[in-house]
């Protein structure tokens, strides 16, 4: 969309665009991204994420469903899976990243 024919309502906060890349961790780490989601209409919850080292490569991939619960309770599950894997899997430095601002 052309950022000209954006229309601003006094009544809703403005939008502020953010640029987001994943980036390695260092050697001898691995990242968790996790993320969780809720539907609207029934409340059903579910989670999962990627575990990936420091060349992007993924070395394991989860997905976990929670019945019904919060999102923000549903944001920490996947994170808790995700560590739980990667613990069980042999990582001790785990980089977690997560798109839940309550979460963190």
């Amino acid at each position: 969309m052309d950022k000209d024919r954006l229309v601003h309502s006094p009544n809703l906060p403005a939008r502020t665009e953010v640029e987001i890349s994943w980036k390695p961790p260092p050697p001898e780490w691995v990242t968790l991204n996790s993320d969780g989601s809720v539907l609207q209409e029934s409340g059903h919850a579910a989670a999962g994420g990627l575990i990936r080292d420091h060349t992007g490569s993924c070395s394991a991939a989860f997905a976990i469903n929670l019945g019904i619960c919060s999102v923000t309770r549903a944001e920490l599950r996947g994170a808790v899976e995700g560590l739980q894997l990667a613990w069980d899997m042999g990582h001790r430095r785990v980089r977690v990243e997560l798109d839940s601002r309550c979460a963190v």
